[in-house]
């Protein structure tokens, strides 16, 4: 893996979750559950849970890091992170609620547990990006105005052979060029930068154009493509119901 790319990710990680508070957060939650335990027919304890766990969820819901980057979620998944984040963090702290709505005990054992997790897993990440840093192995980032364009080949598509790899490099160098020269930019402007090896990822500085032109492209045939997947449901669904 990447160690800038693991920086980053780890970085990335841990701001978020002291930026949104989430450990003072996940901690009110446990103390509420655990007052509506000890209390059940209180209905003070029943709206101060309902609310720290209304206001916890949609925390989590406009989290950032559901809007990360695929090449950063994959940092995520392969550390475990992602388990302790966002729509994930959200799912698990209502599974427990949900599983144990008759043993409110039970529940309070299982957040705390929960909660005890994603403070260590955030440790662990606090631990290694400062060790990083103190090695001199700390990434700067792109700088203001630089931009970069990540691409990964998954292994399972792209076989790990050489020959293999260089083709669809090649054809990979071939679009951007072509973007490039669509933006104005020169065409030998989208330079290699930097290799991750954890699924061939493959990292080019390119234009601020041409950056901003791929990223418009690749939302649109994105968006084309779900398109035409709707319209074959449709079609399959008219059918189905023998409409003409």
């Amino acid at each position: 893996m990447d160690v800038d790319r693991l920086f980053l990710a780890l970085e990335a990680a841990r701001n978020e979750y002291t930026e949104l508070g989430l450990e003072a957060r996940l901690q009110n939650l446990a103390n509420s559950l655990q007052q509506l335990a000890a209390q059940p027919s209180d209905s003070n304890a029943a709206t101060a849970f309902k609310s720290q766990f209304g206001d916890l969820a949609t925390v989590l819901q406009n989290a950032q890091s559901n809007l990360a980057p695929p090449i950063r979620r994959m940092v995520w998944d392969a550390t475990k992170l992602s388990r302790h984040m966002g729509l994930s963090l959200a799912a698990r702290i209502t599974k427990v609620i949900d599983d144990n709505r008759m043993t409110p005990q039970l529940a309070v054992t299982e957040m705390t547990a929960l909660l005890d997790e994603v403070k260590t897993s955030m440790a662990v990440a606090t631990s290694i990006t400062t060790g990083l840093a103190s090695l001199g192995l700390k990434s700067p980032g792109l700088s203001p105005g630089e931009y970069e364009l990540g691409f990964s080949f998954p292994k399972t598509l792209v076989k790990p052979q050489a020959n293999l790899v260089a083709d669809e490099l090649h054809e990979l160098q071939k679009v951007l060029r072509a973007f490039a020269e669509v933006t104005g930019a020169p065409i030998d402007s989208v330079v290699l930068k930097k290799i991750g090896s954890s699924e061939w990822q493959f990292f080019f500085e390119a234009y601020a154009p041409t950056a901003a032109f791929l990223a418009v492209a690749i939302e649109r045939i994105v968006t084309l493509y779900k398109t035409n997947l709707e319209i074959r449901k449709l079609k399959r669904d008219l059918e189905s119901k023998n409409f003409p």
